[in-house]
C-alpha cells in the first residue's frame, strides 16, 4: 500500500463519528468466536478406610476389602502375592493414582451468542450477553494408561496365586472403559460499558460485569470390571466379581464475574464490527466420585480356602454369617466416596467477533 492510500485510511478511520450515534441509544450485535479454558491444577486426594479384619480358621488374618483394584485390597492382594510360597513376581497395580487426580479436562471451543445493548451516557452503557459455547472433556493421559494398567495386571497376580492344579478353570480376567464426556456451556452476563473514546470509527471500550454459566452434557466416567470363577479339586465352584466406577463432576451452575475490552469499528452510522475479549472467573468445585460394588457368589456345594501366609486371602461360597470365614472380597460397597477433590478459580477467556446495528 503507498503512502497516499496510507494517509487516506487513517484519515477515514480518525474522522470524528458526529452524529454517528444520535438517536440510536440501543445496539444488537451477533458474535462468534472460541472459549479458552484451563486444565485443572492442584486439589487433594483420599481413598476409603482399610476394611474390617477378620481371622481365617488356622489364626491368619485377614481383611474385608471392596475391591483388589484400590487402596486397602491392592495392599492386601500385592502382599499375599510376594510371599514366597506362591513363587510369582507379579503384582496388581493400584488405581490409587486414578482415583486421587482428575479423570479429564474441559477444553475450549467455539463459540456463538448475541448481545443488547442500550447508551446510558455517551460514554456509559449497559449490555446483556448470552453466549453458548462448545466445551468437551477430554481425557487425561495418566487416568488412560493408569485404567489399562491396572486392567492388564490383575490376570497375572491371580494367575500367580491361584495354581492350576488345585483351582481348576480358572478364567481371572478385567476390562476397563473411559468416556471422557460430550459437554457445552451456556453463559448469561449483564455488564457495563465504558467507551474510552466518544468520537471517531474506532472505539475502544472496557467491561464489567457479572452473570453465570451452566453446564451442559454428560461428565467424565470410567469403569473397571473384574472377577474370577474356578473350582476348587474341580468340584467346589467359587464366582467372585470385582466392579469400580468413577465420575468426575463439577458444578452445574457457576456465578461469575466479568472483565474485558474490545473496539468497535464503524462502518456506517447505524452498523459496525466489534472485536471483544473478556474473561470469566468463578468459583468452582470438581470431583471424583468412586463407587464399589463387590460379589460374591453362594453355591450349593459351598466351600471356603484361604492362602497360607499373614496376612491372607480368603475365598468363600458359603452364605454369610457363616462359621466359617468370609471371603475376602466381601467388603462393604462403596457409594460416592470422593477420591479427588479441588475447589478453585476458573479463569474463561472468550474472544469473539460480532456485526452489530444501532437503532
Amino acid at each position: 500500500m503507498n503512502r497516499q492510500w496510507m494517509l487516506v485510511l487513517w484519515a477515514v478511520l480518525s474522522a470524528p463519528a458526529a452524529g454517528m450515534a444520535q438517536g440510536n441509544a440501543w445496539e444488537v450485535e451477533v458474535h462468534g468466536g472460541r472459549l479458552f479454558t484451563p486444565d485443572i491444577t492442584g486439589g487433594s486426594g483420599s481413598l476409603p478406610a482399610p476394611g474390617s479384619p477378620f481371622t481365617t480358621t488356622p489364626g491368619f488374618g485377614s481383611r474385608r476389602v471392596s475391591s483388589w483394584f484400590f487402596g486397602d485390597g491392592a495392599q492386601l492382594l500385592n502382599g499375599v502375592a510376594s510371599f514366597p510360597v506362591f513363587n510369582t513376581s507379579s503384582r496388581i497395580t493400584p488405581l490409587d493414582p486414578v482415583l486421587n487426580n482428575p479423570l479429564a479436562d474441559r477444553k475450549g471451543g467455539g463459540s456463538v451468542g448475541f448481545r443488547v445493548s442500550r447508551d446510558i451516557t455517551p460514554r456509559v452503557g449497559a449490555e446483556f450477553n448470552f453466549d453458548y459455547a462448545s466445551t468437551p472433556f477430554e481425557a487425561r493421559a495418566s487416568a488412560v494408561s493408569g485404567l489399562n494398567a491396572t486392567s492388564v495386571s490383575f490376570r497375572p497376580v491371580f494367575e500367580g496365586i491361584l495354581p492350576a492344579a488345585l483351582f481348576v478353570g480358572r478364567n481371572p480376567n478385567a476390562t476397563n472403559t473411559i468416556q471422557a464426556g460430550d459437554a457445552s456451556e451456556i453463559t448469561g452476563t449483564g455488564a457495563v460499558r465504558i467507551n474510552l473514546l466518544t468520537q471517531g470509527r474506532l472505539i475502544p471500550y472496557a467491561t464489567a460485569g457479572a452473570g453465570f454459566t451452566r453446564h451442559r452434557g454428560d461428565d467424565p466416567a470410567a469403569t473397571v470390571e473384574g472377577g474370577y470363577s474356578f473350582q476348587l479339586f474341580g468340584v467346589f465352584p467359587f464366582n467372585e466379581r470385582d466392579s469400580v466406577s468413577l465420575r468426575q463432576t463439577v458444578d452445574e451452575t457457576v456465578f461469575v464475574g466479568v472483565v474485558g475490552g474490545g473496539v468497535n469499528a464503524y462502518l456506517t452510522q447505524r452498523s459496525g464490527i466489534r472485536v471483544d475479549i473478556r474473561a470469566h472467573l468463578g468459583k468452582t468445585t470438581d470431583r471424583v466420585l468412586l463407587d464399589a460394588n463387590p460379589s460374591v457368589t453362594t453355591a450349593a456345594a459351598a466351600s471356603f480356602i484361604f492362602s497360607v501366609s499373614n496376612p491372607g486371602i480368603s475365598f468363600s461360597s458359603f452364605p454369610q454369617p457363616s462359621i466359617f470365614p468370609p471371603s475376602s472380597l466381601s467388603g462393604p460397597a462403596v457409594d460416592d466416596f470422593t477420591t479427588f477433590e479441588v475447589s478453585r478459580t476458573r479463569r474463561q477467556v472468550l474472544l469473539t467477533f460480532g456485526y452489530f446495528v444501532r437503532f
